[in-house]
C-alpha cells in the first residue's frame, strides 16, 4: 500500500496508519505498572498525572502519538486543499491540544476558569475536535457517494459511544477509547480512499 500511495507521501501514510496503535501500546503498558486504573472509574490521562506510577510512559506514548497526528493531518491538507482537506483541520488541531495536555497533568492546579483547569480544558476541545471531524468526513463521505464509508463511520461511532456509556463507569476511560478507536477506523478508511483514487485531492471540492 505505501507504495502504490508513494506519490502521497511515505511519512504521512505511517503517520495515519501508527499514531493511533502506537498510543494503544503506551497505554497498555502504563495499565501493566498501575493495576488501581479502571475504565470504569479512571480516565486514561490519570496515567499520567504524579500520582501514577512511571507517568512518563503514557506522556511519552500520547506525545508520540500527538506528533504522528500532526504529521498525518498536515500531510493530508497538503495532498486536499479544499473543503475535503479543511476538515483535517480538527485532525491538527486535537492532535496540538493533547500534545499540550503533557505538560499540564490532570492533578495539577493551573486554572483557565474558574473550575477548569488547563489540562481539562484542552482534552475537552481535543475530543469535541475529534468528533467534530469525524461526523464532517462521514457527512462528505456520504455526499461523495463514498455511502459504505461514510455510514458504516457514523453506525461505528454511535455503537461505540453508546457501548461504553452504557457498560463505562463514572470514568471518562471508556468514552475517551470509544472516540479513539473512531478515529483509528478513520485513519484506515480515510487512506484507504486516498490511496485507491476514491478522492483525488482536488483544491475545489
Amino acid at each position: 500500500m505505501v507504495y502504490f500511495c508513494k506519490d502521497y507521501g511515505r511519512l504521512g501514510i505511517y503517520s495515519g496508519l501508527l499514531y493511533q496503535p502506537v498510543f494503544y501500546v503506551f497505554v497498555l503498558v502504563s495499565i501493566y505498572f498501575n493495576p488501581w486504573f479502571s475504565i470504569r472509574t479512571s480516565a486514561l490521562s490519570d496515567l499520567g498525572s504524579t500520582f501514577a506510577r512511571y507517568p512518563w510512559i503514557f506522556n511519552v506514548g500520547l506525545g508520540l502519538a500527538s506528533f504522528l497526528g500532526i504529521l498525518f493531518s498536515m500531510e493530508f491538507l497538503r495532498k486536499n486543499r479544499g473543503i475535503y482537506g479543511y476538515f483535517s483541520y480538527g485532525i491538527l488541531l486535537s492532535s496540538i491540544f493533547f500534545l499540550t495536555i503533557i505538560f499540564f497533568p490532570d492533578n495539577l492546579p493551573v486554572f483557565i476558569f474558574d473550575h477548569i483547569t488547563v489540562h481539562k480544558f484542552f482534552t475537552l476541545f481535543g475530543f469535541a475536535t475529534l468528533v467534530i471531524s469525524m461526523f464532517l468526513y462521514s457527512f462528505y463521505w456520504i455526499y461523495s457517494r463514498q455511502f459504505i464509508f461514510g455510514v458504516s463511520l457514523i453506525l461505528y461511532g454511535i455503537i461505540a459511544v453508546l457501548i461504553a456509556y452504557f457498560l463505562g463507569g463514572p470514568g471518562w476511560a471508556s468514552l475517551e477509547i470509544a472516540v479513539s478507536s473512531i478515529t483509528l477506523i478513520w485513519s484506515y478508511m480515510a487512506i484507504y480512499i486516498q490511496c485507491s483514487g476514491g478522492h483525488n485531492g482536488s483544491a475545489t471540492d
